[in-house]
């Protein structure tokens, strides 16, 4: 983790601090010299910009998440734990399962279009299965359906289990993908397009255990291209993240904190009176409302 210690140490040592930042982070609330845009989704879709400065280096974890933007290496960490799945031991397979959590938690939507009997697969509930009872369905179950983006998919396939996407609103079909990257995955629940799921999933496993085999090299690139940037940069950026503003006394008036945290960084009115919030409701250990109505008051009309 990242901490002012570790930043004094870059800053004396003359080294550039490198920050990555997901998709979805706007701006550069580091003020970092050298940035790096972690596209783990497609941009704007959950949030954040569509484009990115130009001088930001850009890298993918999918091809689709990057359509638009030119060519983006990849940087793909596995997230599938083959140790627990895999096709191993081979078993019968009848019968599906599905998930559906955010889309019926979130969206409230009901499920349609699945086989009578199939069982669902949730997350932090009591009953919610563990990874290895998954693994266990997922050997055993002729599909697995999914109503929204979950690396579940990728765990079903490792298993030889085919996923079916479900098209709905809040579920669009993954764009940039060529013919062998739907190995495994069907869009739709059309017979003929889930027959070609299922004789294609080993290939689809064989597939994901190459992008596993990828990631050394993936790494080194990503090296070799922010250690190249930073090295165009003139000076160590001075890198400053709102949490580490001090805590100030009780006794401290809330104006004056906001004024002493803008005399000393670049930051604007808003920042720092978010500063001063989470200061000040550490320095009260006091409920959230309450510091609340304190800063409204003290900032009422600023």
């Amino acid at each position: 983790m990242l901490t002012p210690e570790i930043v004094r140490w870059s800053r004396a040592s003359s080294k550039q601090p490198i920050v990555v930042y997901p998709e979805v982070e706007r701006g550069n609330p580091a003020n970092a010299n050298c940035v790096v845009r972690y596209l783990l989704n497609t941009p704007g879709l959950l949030g954040g910009p569509v484009r990115f400065d130009e001088g930001d280096l850009l890298f993918a974890y999918s091809p689709q998440f990057a359509v638009g933007l030119g060519d983006v290496p990849l940087l793909r960490f596995p997230l599938v734990d083959t140790r627990i799945f895999h096709p191993e031991p081979a078993r019968p397979r009848s019968g599906a399962c599905f998930y559906a959590s955010k889309y019926q938690l979130t969206h409230g939507q009901r499920v349609f279009g699945l086989p009578a009997g199939a069982v669902e697969i949730t997350r932090d509930e009591p009953d919610s299965f563990a990874p290895e009872q998954i693994a266990e369905m997922f050997r055993s179950s002729e599909a697995f359906y999914a109503f929204e983006n979950t690396a579940l998919g990728n765990e079903a396939i490792a298993c030889h289990c085919p996923t079916v996407l479900m098209p709905n609103p809040f579920l669009q079909k993954p764009r940039g993908l060529s013919q062998e990257d739907w190995h495994g995955i069907a869009w739709g629940t059309d017979p003929a397009e889930v027959e070609r799921a299922r004789t294609t999933v080993v290939q689809g496993a064989d597939r994901y255990r190459t992008f596993a085999n990828e990631v050394p090299d993936q790494i080194r690139r990503f090296i070799e291209l922010t250690q190249s940037a930073a090295g165009r940069c003139a000076e160590p950026a001075d890198i400053f993240l709102p949490q580490w503003a001090p805590v100030p006394v009780p006794v401290a008036p809330a104006k004056e904190i906001v004024r002493s945290i803008r005399a000393e960084s670049d930051l604007s009115w808003r920042t720092a009176m978010r500063i001063a919030y989470e200061a000040l409701r550490g320095a009260l250990r006091s409920s959230w409302r309450r510091v609340r109505h304190l800063i409204l008051a003290v900032f009422g009309g600023s």
